[in-house]
């Protein structure tokens, strides 16, 4: 599977959370709401770690160094969850409220690409940075 492939999937998946955390309106028990979501990301991530293991073969092991950040991000993924359910259930809207999730993520991640990973900017990723910025401006008007 190529990576455009896996992304398309991605997004499609994270529409169907949104879609479902807006449906069940768990604004009475957001704690509760977002335990339940995660044992199932854990049922699911165990699902695809046997799939992984099973098809291609990949190994189950992991260095002292990816299971501290695989702890970090596990921290990290709560709190993404905890607060975008959060927006869900304070009437935001669920289209414009993915798209500025989803652009302000991104900005983030470039930042991060750039400081820590040692990415570079050229004048077309640079242009795509300021058109992201005005279009947040005017979702965010």
């Amino acid at each position: 599977m190529t990576w455009p492939i896996s992304i398309a999937l991605a997004s499609i998946m994270s529409a169907l959370v949104v879609t479902f955390f807006k449906v069940a309106d768990s604004s009475d028990n957001l704690l509760a709401a977002i335990t339940v979501y995660l044992g199932a990301a854990f049922a699911g991530c165990l699902a695809a770690s046997v799939y992984m293991y099973g098809i291609h073969g990949a190994s189950l092991t992991l260095s002292k160094t990816a299971i501290t950040w695989m702890v970090v991000a596990g921290f990290a993924a709560i709190g993404n969850e905890m607060f975008f359910v959060h927006a869900l259930n304070t009437e935001m809207p669920v289209g414009t409220g993915k798209l500025i999730y989803g652009v302000g993520s991104v900005l983030f991640l470039i930042f991060i690409g750039l400081a820590f990973f040692k990415e570079t900017l050229d004048a077309t990723k640079i242009v795509g940075i300021l058109v992201s910025f005005i279009g947040l401006y005017l979702l965010l008007k």
